[in-house]
């Protein structure tokens, strides 16, 4: 369930991605939170391999609704 401003842990989608498909995205999501761009793409490219349609847009939401918008930049 998603927390405060929908930024909370939301794993739920749709139930036929596979588990393996499914944790990869919420590895990548921790990543993105963490800043941790050299995991960012290694996750990435392990996605990139078994990712269909439906599990990239799975990520793309997750990570609307998981990580915040960057703030300005100075």
């Amino acid at each position: 369930m998603a927390g405060p401003a929908g930024h909370g842990w939301a794993t739920a989608g749709p139930a036929d991605i596979d588990p393996y498909v499914r944790q990869l995205i919420d590895q990548i999501v921790q990543a993105v939170r963490a800043g941790d761009d050299p995991r960012i793409r290694d996750l990435l490219a392990n996605l990139a391999t078994v990712a269909d349609t439906k599990a990239l847009l799975h990520l793309r939401q997750q990570l609307y609704e998981n990580v915040p918008a960057p703030g300005p930049r100075h």
